[in-house]
């Protein structure tokens, strides 16, 4: 099955650069920096460090630790320290971003003369191996081998210790492992070549066999296995006959690694990727090795001087590159069997129109223009990528990836590091200088290069002449190189990228860069384009820091409007918490739910619109309350209806906002072109999930209606040219009724949610205005979980991107396609829980949220038959109201209906009660015979009741415990 881009892009999303959150790594974690170097306490032997001394022309193969000191210390050893002022930078032979260095280098002996059988660690600061393991476990190498390499003089096993990334990059770090394995595998190979020896590479293997082979923990991951053999000779011949089994005592490797931040940091996106990879990885193939051919055939000497002259560049000279020179390393970018797609921003080439090129062959050309200034920008405001000839981006596509074969993602990786550390190498040829770059936005980049959703940007580099300037500090190691962030760095940072830290806010502000004098909000005649809505969001901003000095929950409450939108933006531009509270609540209901949660502060507006600011609880108790701990990583705060007591609170950390955005954005295709009308209120689920961020991050129009009625509607709809409407069930009732709605009109997606959609509305909208409802599935723990099309309308639709559904009996076991049970929820939009935890927050181990609904799954769409808490159970029979009221909407003469179950008077079963709304005097028997007609006997409304008016929520939905109430009280009297 091949994986759609969709699925894809969730799962490598980890590995995603945010704007503000490029050093997350180092801003989330207070640990010490973990340390470079691994310590071990066991048997050793050490290595000399003659290497310039030695007679280079003559290796000797025979002394096994001479060998190995020809290769590591070029391949992996230290090459230079670089000063930055009053700091210090240790310099390997390999490129490593933000000089983490997590690469180790692991030593598999079989026949080398001088050094036991067994498997050893290379220690750099020592220049030694320290035996880990004896050579009694073969086979779980093996398990990694095809045939022809199973009995190799030597190997080398190449892993990255995660967590001295992932300090600094969070999971991006990961990404940067199997990179970074690339650069040290082509040193390898550059080496190995250079010494005549005979090599193969893998860069695909099975990991667990080998931290077992190597007695390493989850935190270090093997990515790549050398078999290694030494040339034929009689020395050898006699050698092989030669049994080595020295039967040294396993001593026990400490390799002093028990980082605490490392326990700590949560791995559970890394842990779901390696899955992936890992249930993809079977028995050994061709395509495990690594085909790539080393380029040029230089002598060991040469080698190791290219090697120890490779450097980033931090400076560029800001001049033309020779055109011959430029197709030289492009030809040579193009010689390799590799699935990566390489691009380039030329700045400046001579012969050549600077803009954006695809390099397949010859550079042909996507689009011309000046784009210095863009490609620093994407490279994170590094400025020597301004300086730069060229800007290099190497992609791959997902599309070509499917699931029995996802490992060659991470082998995509590894040799994008391949490519790139043999850019530095071949650049020295034509004198001109390298640097990678693993610093960039990733999906600004691919969207500004115009490449299509499934190519993913994995790797970049610049190229250009270097200058012979003192390298300057690199902007990243000013930041990266501290354990802990140094006093005011986060506002620097701030100041200098005019954004928060917040990752909504991020993504915001990246669609207002690139949609600036595009409409944004249309309210009340007035429009906002997206410069102008960043400008109301920045001054919201301030003022609001001006009048909450403490940092900290706020509750907004206003009807909705622009300012609604301006507010909740400033008070997350400035790191407050929103806590977004219904704005119809009495003065009671409001005071009540701020001092249970202890909400210290209200933003609303007055009775002239002004913006205030009501300080509710002393500042002192705001500080000390409990609850602050638990709203630590939280970024909005919602509540439930209330239905059935005080709302709960439920939390949504940044990550859960921002998906519910971007995956409701792809389930619904909205673009630039949309014109979205919002009707729903905005503390509200369907308007929080559909309009508030993912109109926004689409690059569409949100129009807001200051009232809220037929007429004002179906002007807008009519005369802007609205192509979604949003709205809840009875707003659509009310259109119905009226005589505005009609088939002229540009929608082309008509959402509903929040409360139960009867047919018979359903039905009379589409026959009025030609457009099927699109009722979409989401409950306010989870978010937006289902998107309906109309391809099957009794459905619920399929789930968004993001979201999985499963259906289990009341013992939790999984069911088949078509069986009826309890729906269970996975969604990357799930809420945090609840605040005060004054409810159990009902998620399975495997992370799936158990709601009350009932339902079934068929063809992957989800049909729902009934909410557990509102079922009838007529003597052991389950009845859904719902089915019952859309039998008594298709009377005309009913215009609302609503059906509870009430216990009788032996409290042995229940039976429905029916209550309806109508102008007219019923016919009784009309409306039993009407039921008879398509309901079983045991569904049969036992009572049917007229009121004025039913019951409902500010949302819509039916109030069933009062009418349960006010029948049993009306039966009392």
């Amino acid at each position: 099955m091949i994986n759609s881009p969709a699925i894809v892009d969730d799962l490598l999303r980890i590995f995603q650069n945010y704007k503000g959150y490029e050093y997350i790594g180092s801003r989330a974690s207070k640990s010490p920096k973990p340390e470079r170097f691994k310590n071990y306490n066991t048997p050793y032997f050490r290595l000399k460090t003659s290497l310039y001394n030695d007679e280079l022309e003559n290796i000797c193969f025979t002394n096994g630790t001479n060998l190995l000191e020809k290769i590591l210390l070029p391949s992996f050893g230290m090459s230079s320290v670089k000063f930055y002022g009053h700091q210090s930078e240790i310099l390997l032979s390999y490129p490593s971003a933000g000089g983490c260095y997590p690469m180790e280098i692991y030593l598999v002996s079989s026949r080398l003369d001088g050094v036991d059988k067994g498997v050893y660690y290379y220690s750099i600061p020592n220049h030694s191996f320290y035996k880990v393991n004896n050579q009694d476990s073969m086979y779980l190498l093996n398990e990694s081998l095809l045939e022809e390499h199973q009995d190799a003089d030597f190997y080398f096993i190449i892993t990255a210790y995660h967590w001295r990334s992932c300090w600094k990059y969070s999971n991006r770090g990961y990404r940067f492992g199997m990179i970074e394995t690339g650069h040290v595998l082509s040193n390898f190979q550059l080496v190995l070549q250079s010494l005549g020896l005979d090599f193969s590479a893998y860069t695909v293997c099975k990991a667990n066999y080998l931290r077992t082979l190597l007695s390493i923990d989850n935190f270090e991951e093997p990515f790549a296995v050398i078999a290694v053999n030494i040339p034929n000779n009689e020395e050898q011949e006699k050698d092989r006959k030669r049994t080595m089994d020295t039967n040294t005592k396993l001593a026990t490797a400490t390799s002093g690694q028990n980082d605490q931040g490392a326990l700590a940091f949560d791995w559970t996106a890394i842990l779901n990727y390696q899955d992936k990879v890992n249930r993809s990885i079977k028995k050994p193939s061709d395509d495990w090795v690594q085909q790539y051919q080393v380029p040029g055939q230089w002598g060991y000497k040469d080698t190791i001087n290219l090697l120890y002259q490779r450097r980033s560049s931090a400076r560029y000279t800001n001049s033309e590159l020779s055109y011959t020179d430029f197709m030289s390393l492009a030809q040579y970018l193009q010689s390799e069997q590799l699935q990566i797609k390489t691009y380039a921003i030329v700045h400046a080439v001579e012969n050549m129109q600077p803009g954006v090129y695809r390099i397949d062959g010859a550079p042909s050309l996507i689009k011309a223009g000046e784009f210095r200034e863009i490609s620093t920008k994407l490279c994170i405001d590094q400025q020597f990528v301004y300086d730069s000839s060229v800007l290099f981006f190497f992609a791959i596509d997902h599309s070509a990836i499917s699931d029995s074969d996802f490992y060659l993602y991470q082998k995509q990786l590894i040799e994008s590091g391949l490519l790139s550390q043999n850019l530095y190498i071949k650049s020295l040829e034509y004198k001109m200088s390298y640097s990678a770059i693993g610093g960039y936005y990733d999906d600004d980049a691919r969207i500004f290069m115009e490449l299509p959703a499934h190519m993913e940007i994995i790797y970049a580099g610049t190229l250009g002449m270097e200058s012979d300037q003192a390298n300057p500090l690199k902007r990243d190691r000013y930041y990266l190189n501290q354990s802990t962030p140094a006093e005011g760095a986060v506002d620097t940072l701030t100041n200098e990228t005019g954004i928060s830290q917040s990752m909504i806010i991020s993504k915001l502000y990246g669609s207002v860069l690139e949609n600036g004098d595009r409409i944004a909000i249309q309210y009340d005649q007035k429009a906002y384009t997206y410069k102008e809505m960043w400008a109301h969001i920045t001054a919201r901003g301030a003022w609001l820091k001006e009048q909450l000095p403490l940092k900290g929950p706020v509750g907004l409450s206003m009807k909705n409007c622009a300012e609604y939108l301006f507010t909740y933006y400033g008070l997350l531009l400035e790191g407050y918490l929103p806590m977004l509270i219904d704005h119809t609540f009495t003065r009671d209901e409001m005071n009540s739910l701020c001092d249970y949660y202890h909400i210290p502060a209200i933003v609303s507006l007055t009775a002239n619109n002004e913006l205030c600011v009501e300080q509710l609880l002393p500042e002192e108790l705001s500080v000390t309350s409990p609850l602050l701990e638990q709203l630590s990583d939280v970024a909005t705060c919602r509540f439930s209806s209330g239905t059935t007591g005080r709302p709960k609170c439920l939390m949504f950390t940044e990550e859960a906002i921002v998906n519910a955005g971007l995956n409701w954005a792809k389930a619904t295709r909205i673009t630039q072109e949309d014109n979205v009308l919002c009707t729903a209120l905005f503390h509200n689920g369907l308007a929080f999930n559909t309009s508030f961020l993912a109109v926004f991050l689409s690059g569409a129009t949100l129009y807001i209606q200051k009232q809220i009625t037929p007429k004002s509607i179906w002007e807008i709809v009519s005369n802007h040219n609205i192509s979604i409407l949003v709205a809840f069930p009875v707003v659509y009732d009310l259109l119905n009724q009226s005589k505005f709605c009609n088939s002229q009109h540009g929608l082309r997606l008509c959402l509903s949610s929040s409360a139960p959609l009867h047919h018979a509305i359903k039905e009379a909208f589409t026959a009025k205005v030609g457009l099927d409802i699109c009722d979409y599935y989401g409950i306010v723990e989870c978010g937006p979980c289902t998107f309906n099309d109309g391809s099957k309308p009794l459905s619920q639709g399929i789930p968004v991107p993001g979201v999985s559904f499963r259906i289990v009996d009341e013992q939790g076991k999984q069911l088949e396609d078509g069986a009826t049970g309890f729906v269970h929820i996975k969604s990357q939009s799930m809420s945090k829980g609840y605040l005060k935890g004054e409810a159990q927050f009902q998620v399975t181990p495997d992370g799936y949220y158990q709601t009350s609904d009932q339902g079934y799954l068929e063809d992957g769409y989800l049909y729902i038959n009934g909410r557990t808490s509102d079922l009838i159970n007529v003597a052991g029979k389950k009845v859904d109201p719902v089915e019952i009221e859309n039998v008594l909407l298709k009377l005309e003469f009913i215009r609302d209906a609503a059906v509870v179950g009430v216990m009788n008077e032996r409290q042995t079963t229940e039976f429905p009660v029916a209550y309806i709304v109508t102008d007219a005097n019923f016919d009784l028997d009309l409306i039993i015979a009407y039921c008879q007609q398509y309901l079983a006997p045991f569904k049969l409304p036992q009572k049917i009741i007229a009121i004025s008016e039913i019951p409902r929520s500010g949302v819509g939905k039916i109030k069933r415990k009062q009418l349960v109430e006010d029948f049993l009280n009306s039966n009392r009297k």
